[in-house]
Order: structure tokens, then C-alpha cells, then sequence
């Protein structure tokens, strides 16, 4: 899977030059994505960590990320989940 294209269902406008924004397309993560991140913050669902994530991914500034709807917002997170392993933390015994 490349990447995840996610519909909102609140679409918004974030510059007024350019179009209303009615979906997101989550490119695949790489290891640049986490650097830095607290992987146990992230699997604890931290706010902050997921919206730190979500900026190095989708490359935006955090004005961007704060004119999302909550509900476009959680559709989002569920996304971006899709592209990590459900298994133990690195470290951790099975």
C-alpha cells in the first residue's frame, strides 16, 4: 500500500487562493516520518505525538492540521494506523 486517500466529510479551506480541500492522501511513513516520535506516546494515542506525525507525513505547517474537523481528524489517525504492524513494540517478547 503507497499511500491512503482519506474523503472528508468536512471539507474546509485553507487558502482561499486554492480550492476547498475534500480529501487527504496519506503518503506510506518512513523511518524520516518517526524520527523523534515516542513510539509509546503514539501507541497510547497522545494527541500531540499523532499530530506531530501527521505534519511530517503530510508535510504542512500545524495551521493546516487545525482547521480539520474532529471527525475527518479521527478518520485520519485510523488511516494512518493502517500502515503499522499491530504486533509487540521493538523489544518487546510475544
Amino acid at each position: 500500500m503507497a499511500s491512503i486517500e482519506v474523503k472528508l466529510e468536512h471539507p474546509f479551506v485553507y487558502d482561499p487562493d486554492e480550492p476547498k480541500i475534500t480529501s487527504i492522501e496519506i503518503p506510506r511513513p518512513q523511518v524520516k516520518h518517526i524520527r523523534g516520535l515516542s513510539s509509546e506516546k503514539l501507541a497510547a494515542g497522545d494527541i500531540d505525538e499523532m499530530l506531530s506525525l501527521l505534519q511530517a507525513l503530510l508535510a504542512v505547517p500545524p495551521s493546516y492540521l487545525d482547521m480539520l474537523d474532529i471527525d475527518d481528524f479521527q478518520n485520519i489517525l485510523e488511516a494512518v494506523k493502517n500502515f503499522f504492524p499491530d504486533g509487540p513494540a521493538t523489544g518487546e517478547m510475544q
